[in-house]
């Protein structure tokens, strides 16, 4: 998601990639966690939202979306397909998340759905510090993980849920869940992890 390598390749495969990612429904790709999520309408962040497949499921329960996704191609089909009063779209990326940041909002949930993988582990303790800021008290956030072998090309980088809970546990917050499925579009050798973490209200859960 950060470099202009795997930026560059998601605008090559947009019509592909939409096309796989609409062919689920967010039902599917994230049971483990539906029952978790706030009944009343909240703020959302899509981080790395792709097809626009899981801002538009959080926009038509209500929800006020921030959808940030750095491919131009990705972010065109997406708000044409889901065109939305509930979705604003940022072209944006981490581990800064500037133009997010500068927003000045915080979010009740926010998702980042097959992209920590994109994040080069380097960078990631400084982008787990931004997701954290960016999350209001008592807020989610969810990662997911996929393991196995990627695609010719797709820049990639190894993901663990031991690497998540060392972050957690640096930046005091809460793991909630964890979860395993197989991927839904029947890929040979790839399996998903998800991760369901909550700030605490008064910071102090996690320890």
């Amino acid at each position: 998601m950060t470099s202009s390598e795997t930026i560059r390749w998601y605008n090559e495969h947009a019509q592909q990639v939409a096309a796989a990612y609409e062919s689920l429904s967010f039902q599917e790709v994230h049971a483990g966690f539906l029952d978790l999520l706030p009944t009343a309408a909240v703020c959302v962040l899509d981080i790395g939202a792709g097809s626009g497949r899981d801002a538009v499921w959080f926009a038509d329960k209500g929800y006020e979306v921030v959808a940030v996704e750095p491919s131009a191609a990705m972010r065109a089909l997406a708000s044409q397909r889901h065109a939305h009063s509930n979705i604003s779209w940022i072209d944006d990326r981490l581990p800064g998340l500037e133009k997010t940041l500068k927003l000045g909002v915080t979010f009740d949930i926010v998702l980042l759905s097959a992209v920590w993988m994109h994040v080069p582990p380097a960078e990631r303790q400084r982008a787990f510090r931004k997701l954290i800021s960016l999350l209001a008290p008592a807020g989610y956030l969810i990662i997911t993980l996929r393991q196995g072998p990627i695609e010719e090309g797709r820049v990639a980088y190894p993901v663990s849920i031991d690497e998540v809970q060392r972050l957690a546990w640096q930046y005091g917050i809460a793991i909630k869940r964890i979860t395993e499925a197989p991927d839904r579009l029947n890929r040979e050798n790839i399996t998903w992890q998800a991760v369901c973490l909550q700030l605490p209200d008064d910071g102090t859960e996690a320890l």
